[in-house]
């Protein structure tokens, strides 16, 4: 059989295996599917996906069709842009574009998933530059893409503290309501990206210290208090989330509304980590620390394994790189992303892992070694996120 020619293993390989739920709502499938049976250039996009996704699970012989119709849909896109670089902004183009993102990113985080996002936002700009008559990009399509590539860029730069390239592109998006696709609100993604960026500011010998400071504070309240709110889609059975909330939700975890809700739930968490490793140097070993990372697991198990997607990826990976000196712990942690590994439903996930456990492996032995950790250093210095995580993670994805 060929690749492309059973619509189940391209819906599969598109609308479920890069999202975290695979909702009414969901793009991947009313938006990109749709779009390649009118446009060869997304057709061989869809098939690329298709084909990377069967060689991930078992059936490498696949793998060459994959690159066969990624270099066909790139070479489709250089010459509609080398033709013309104004028809060349259009939605399929756009989309390709995201397609070839993901693809790169799923197959071994291949690094040039980031220039990906900057021919998108290219081909965004040069759209906006025009008048609003000849406009080829149509507003749901922005919106989509605009959202996806924020997510990515938020959580891959956290690890490194790189600036934003698409915050101040796109028009802002601050809901406090849970995405499906991603499994929390914009407004925690925002705060993740605004931790970074004060994080950066921190080493900046510019920042007025006190202004600084009282920035923290006011984003600390803002994450404590976040109420993240269920599609309205889901709203018959539960209105809101309680962030204050540490006992997972009553319905049975193979319900969407469980997985959104501990999905959530476990991003915050980690936001709050993230927040105190971050801002306010916490050693790993202290009470505060080791709450967190118990409320990580938890929230995980209500997940683990069945439910285990790549929009997991980036609370496990900031809950395992804080875990200190426990085997047991580490071991769970290990075992998760073993878990992703092989699922052909946590597509993305599966390309960054080896390097993600390398760097969590690598954080672990540097810590252990590291004899300044008993001591410490909160509050002043470096703290640990920036000694031992941050040199380790330029490029990655985490998204």
């Amino acid at each position: 059989m060929e690749i492309g020619t059973d619509t189940v293993t391209d819906d599969k390989a598109v609308s479920h295996s890069i999202v975290l739920l695979d909702s009414p709502t969901n793009l991947f499938r009313n938006l990109i599917l749709p779009l390649a049976t009118t446009n060869e250039t997304v057709m061989h996009m869809v098939l690329a996906l298709s084909a990377l996704s069967l060689a991930a699970t078992g059936q490498p012989q696949h793998y060459p069709s994959a690159l066969r119709h990624k270099q066909r849909s790139m070479r489709l896109i250089r010459e509609q842009i080398a033709s013309g670089a104004v028809s060349a902004a259009n939605d399929a183009n756009v989309i390709v574009i995201l397609m070839l993102s993901v693809f790169e990113i799923s197959d071994n985080c291949q690094v040039s998933w980031s220039t990906h996002l900057s021919a998108a936002l290219d081909l965004m700009r040069l759209a906006r530059s025009r008048s609003s008559a000849a406009m080829q990009i149509n507003s749901q399509v922005i919106e989509f893409v605009s959202r996806f590539f924020l997510v990515k860029d938020a959580l891959g730069r956290s690890a490194c503290r790189k600036v934003a390239k698409i915050m101040h592109e796109v028009p802002p998006v601050d809901s406090n309501e849970i995405d499906p696709s991603i499994g929390c609100s914009y407004e925690l993604v925002n705060i993740i990206s605004r931790i970074t960026d004060l994080g950066r500011d921190m080493r900046d010998p510019v920042t007025n210290k006190r202004t600084w400071h009282k920035e923290t504070l006011r984003l600390e309240e803002q994450l404590d208090t976040l109420i993240q709110l269920l599609p309205t889609t889901y709203l018959q059975q539960i209105d809101a989330l309680s962030p204050e909330s540490l006992t997972p939700p009553t319905t049975p975890s193979d319900k969407p509304i469980s997985i959104l809700l501990n999905t959530s739930l476990l991003y915050q968490t980690a936001a709050k980590l993230f927040f105190q490793a971050t801002l306010r140097s916490l050693n790993p070993q202290t009470p505060k620390a080791r709450s967190l990372i118990t409320e990580i697991i938890g929230y995980s198990q209500q997940l683990s394994p069945t439910h285990l997607r790549s929009a997991h990826l980036w609370p496990l990976f900031v809950g395992a790189v804080y875990s200190t000196g426990d085997d047991e712990e580490r071991v769970w942690f290990l075992d998760q992303f073993d878990i992703m590994e092989k699922k052909s439903q946590a597509l993305v996930a599966r390309g960054v892992l080896t390097r993600v456990k390398g760097i969590v492996d690598n954080v672990w032995k540097r810590r252990d070694l590291d004899c300044d950790v008993v001591g410490g250093s909160e509050g002043e210095g470096i703290g640990d996120w920036e000694k031992y995580v941050q040199p380790l993670s330029e490029g990655l994805s985490l998204g």
